[in-house]
């Protein structure tokens, strides 16, 4: 479990889920919550010229430079919406 969600939340949050199993449930909760949208500029062009396994690095590198900004400031997750 630690493994799969450390690469989309917060390092505290994580443990908080792996020692407290029931907070692991569908439905959410409501919270107030501060939401960054960002767009990688050119990614269309970028993606087609990537196969598969470099494209997926290229994200997971994206992801990894947005944590460094992110997480010590407080946020606790990263998530990304394909849109067209």
């Amino acid at each position: 479990m630690r493994s799969a969600f450390s690469h989309y939340l917060a390092p505290s949050l994580v443990e908080e889920l792996a020692n407290n199993h029931e907070r692991l449930k569908l439905g959410g909760e409501m919270r107030d919550v501060t939401v960054l949208f960002a767009d990688v500029r050119g990614f269309s062009q970028i993606s087609e010229g990537l196969d598969a396994e470099a494209l997926i690095r290229f994200v997971n590198e994206i992801f990894s430079r947005s944590r460094k900004l992110f997480w010590p400031s407080g946020a606790r997750s990263i998530n990304s919406w394909a849109m067209p």
